[in-house]
């Protein structure tokens, strides 16, 4: 029987090896990206004569693409008295290439030892469960009341009240809209509108297009049309339409 596929993001993802230098008294430095190594590293492992000998900034060791370089000196200038890597002066000679246990002596006198491990890839691929992600549409109304450049979108259905336009209306006129004034809802696609709620007429009425509705049930909207609940707060049907829904 043929094994069933999976469906899976693939993400190569590039590591580098674990490196690190051993410096003569045993003691490990981790490279990671980038290491300098200068006189500072040594002036208490070597004799101060020694130390002396070597540059502030002696050698650069850093891990490019997966790979390990080493140069002499640092932003172009060389040590004073010179890298060499295994046993071969790379003093004005560029980046050079590293391998686990290669041999770096400075000024010919102080041996550090590369130390890369060997048992983690340069890439590896990481395989995860594949997601498809669904773009849902689902009809829409946007309605705008055009005093004050406010806009709401119905999705299912919106009641609209006199606390639905606390911060917008003075109070003198609030007092005028119902508590639930009128209700837009969603039916089998299209979008309706009626006034009150539950059987309840709003107190000051509502017109759709001039046209009285209070007590006369739901009415089909469409876009442009007008509604203005109690002769003050007038609403825009702007669009009717299928959006995107997070």
């Amino acid at each position: 029987m043929k094994s069933k596929k999976r469906n899976v993001a693939k993400t190569v993802v590039m590591t580098q090896p674990e490196a690190n230098i051993v410096m003569p008294d045993g003691t490990l430095k981790n490279i990671k990206n980038e290491l300098l190594i200068g006189r500072k590293d040594f002036e208490d492992i070597v004799s101060h004569e020694i130390a002396a000998k070597i540059s502030v900034n002696h050698l650069r060791v850093w891990c490019e693409n997966g790979e390990y370089y080493i140069e002499d000196g640092y932003l172009g200038k060389s040590s004073t008295n010179g890298t060499f890597l295994n046993e071969k002066q790379i003093k004005g000679l560029g980046p050079q290439k590293l391998n686990n246990g290669d041999v770096v002596k400075l000024v010919n006198k102080v041996s550090i030892t590369i130390q890369l491990s060997q048992d983690i890839p340069k890439t590896v691929v990481v395989e995860k469960p594949f997601t498809l992600k669904t773009t849902i549409l689902k009809p829409t109304l946007t309605l705008f009341w055009d005093d004050r450049k406010y806009t709401w979108k119905v999705t299912d259905e919106l009641i609209v009240g006199k606390e639905d336009l606390y911060d917008l209306l003075l109070e003198e006129k609030r007092k005028l809209i119902s508590a639930k004034h009128i209700r837009i809802f969603k039916e089998d696609s299209e979008f309706y509108v009626e006034d009150g709620y539950m059987g309840k007429p709003s107190t000051n009425g509502t017109t759709l297009q001039g046209a009285e509705i209070t007590n006369q049930g739901k009415q089909h909207l469409k876009e442009n049309d007008e509604i203005v609940l109690a002769g003050i707060v007038k609403l825009e049907v702007k669009k009717i339409g299928m959006e995107q829904i997070d």
